[in-house]
Order: C-alpha cells, then sequence, then structure tokens
C-alpha cells in the first residue's frame, strides 16, 4: 500500500488520495558512457556511469489531467548534480485501449550536465576541445499505450521524443 517498485524505480508512497500523491524514491539514471565496444570518441575519457537519484514526486489529478513534478538529486555521488522535472498527461480510454498522451520539461543543472556531456581539460584532445555545456531545460513529448486482451493479458507500448538543451547538442 505504501512501497513502491517501478521498472526503475523504487519508493515509499508519503501521502496518497484518489486526487494526488507524494513519493519520496531512488531511481536509476540511464546515462552514462557504455561499458563494452567503447567508441574511439570516447578513448581517454574518464568513465561516467549511470546513476542513482534520490527524489521527490508529486501529483495532483484533475479531470482534465495530470500534473506532475519532481526533484531528483544524485545519491550515488558520480556528478552530485540536481533535476528538476515538471509535466503534464492526460489518461484516454476507449474500450480496451488506453492511451496516455505526456508532456515534460526538465530543468539539468550544470553538475549534472558537465558530468554526462562535458569534456575536462585532462580529457581533452586535438579533435575532442575541453567543453563544460552548463545547466539546460530539456523538453519532451511522448505516448504510451496499454491494450487489454484479457483479464490477466496486457500489450504495453510506448515512444518518446526528447529535445535536449543546446549545451548538450554541442557537447563534443
Amino acid at each position: 500500500k505504501r512501497v513502491f517498485l517501478e521498472s526503475y524505480r523504487f519508493g515509499l508512497k508519503l501521502n496518497e488520495t484518489p486526487d494526488a500523491r507524494f513519493d519520496v524514491f531512488l531511481g536509476y539514471r540511464f546515462e552514462g558512457f557504455p561499458y563494452d565496444r567503447i567508441p574511439a570518441s570516447l578513448a581517454g575519457m574518464a568513465d561516467r556511469g549511470p546513476g542513482v537519484d534520490l527524489g521527490l514526486g508529486y501529483q495532483q489529478r484533475k479531470p482534465w489531467g495530470t500534473l506532475f513534478g519532481e526533484v531528483l538529486h544524485d545519491a550515488a555521488g558520480g556528478s552530485n548534480g540536481t533535476e528538476i522535472r515538471a509535466g503534464y498527461r492526460y489518461d484516454w480510454a476507449a474500450g480496451n485501449l488506453k492511451l496516455q498522451p505526456h508532456l515534460m520539461l526538465a530543468a539539468r543543472d550544470h553538475k549534472l550536465n558537465n558530468y554526462y556531456y562535458g569534456v575536462s581539460a585532462s580529457e581533452a584532445t586535438p579533435t575532442r576541445p575541453a567543453y563544460q555545456p552548463g545547466s539546460g531545460l530539456n523538453a519532451e513529448l511522448g505516448l504510451s499505450a496499454v491494450y487489454r486482451i484479457s483479464e490477466r493479458w496486457r500489450v504495453l507500448g510506448a515512444l518518446s521524443a526528447r529535445r535536449l538543451s543546446s549545451g548538450i547538442r554541442s557537447s563534443p
């Protein structure tokens, strides 16, 4: 009733009503460098592994959709960075099909972006200059779908597009 496990998060529901929910959680951050078959462009760079974030989340459900927000901070100590997310999603159902479009904005601080997308002076080469992207704002638009085949079986799918901040897009 109070504990949840999602695909990449584990947390506690601190307060939940039919219209609102407030959580604290640990979440896996799917960013970092590949572990196998490291491309030549990353040769000589320090490893940047995936992270673990400590987060607070809140969502408010209304008849016209759900507003949500999260604050995440690196709990593993890799970047010591922070990200603040805010968004909107709408639940739509027709028969056995449920669709959920969403829009999200994510403000990331300079520590988070510099860790994952920056190049320190010691990692710079003639073809990879030193670089610090600084803070930035990412935007995401997505659609999730669930189709109920039977009482116990569902088919799930999702598609999203993300626009990264100019500092991240310009990273060498």
